[in-house]
C-alpha cells in the first residue's frame, strides 16, 4: 500500500508542479505580450499624432489652393471680359483704313494697348509671396 500511495503522491506532485510551471510560463508569456503591446501602442500614438499633423497641413494647403484657384478664375473671367471688349472695339473700327489715314495716332494707340496687355499678363503671371 505504501508503494501505491507513494506513486499517487508522486503523480499528484508531478501534476501540481506541471500545472504550476505551466501557469508560470503562461503568466510570463502574457506579461511579455502586454509589454510588447504597450510599446506598439506608444508607437501607434506617435504615428497618430504625425498623421493628424499631416492632415491639418494638407487641409490648410487645400484651402490655400482653393483660394488661389478662385482668384485665378476671377482673373480669367476679367481677362475674358476685357478680350470681348477688345473684340467689340476691333469689330467696330476699321484699323486698316484708320492706319492709312492717321498712321501716327493708330501706331501710338496700338503700342500703348500692347504694352498694357503685356503689363497685365506680367502682373497676372508673376509669382507673389502670398
Amino acid at each position: 500500500m505504501f508503494g501505491l500511495r507513494a506513486y499517487i503522491m508522486v503523480a499528484v506532485i508531478v501534476a501540481v508542479s506541471g500545472a504550476v510551471m505551466s501557469a508560470r510560463a503562461y503568466y510570463k508569456e502574457t506579461q511579455e505580450q502586454i509589454a510588447t503591446m504597450h510599446k506598439n501602442n506608444a508607437k501607434m500614438e506617435v504615428v497618430q499624432q504625425q498623421n493628424e499633423t499631416v492632415l491639418r497641413s494638407l487641409t490648410s494647403e487645400a484651402t490655400r489652393l482653393n483660394e488661389l484657384n478662385f482668384n485665378l478664375q476671377e482673373n480669367l473671367d476679367a481677362a475674358e471680359d476685357y478680350k470681348n471688349e477688345l473684340i467689340g472695339k476691333l469689330q467696330k473700327h476699321d484699323l486698316t483704313r484708320l492706319s492709312y489715314r492717321k498712321p501716327g495716332l493708330i501706331e501710338k494707340r496700338i503700342n500703348n494697348g500692347t504694352q498694357n496687355i503685356f503689363d497685365s499678363l506680367e502682373s497676372l503671371t508673376s509669382i507673389s509671396s502670398e
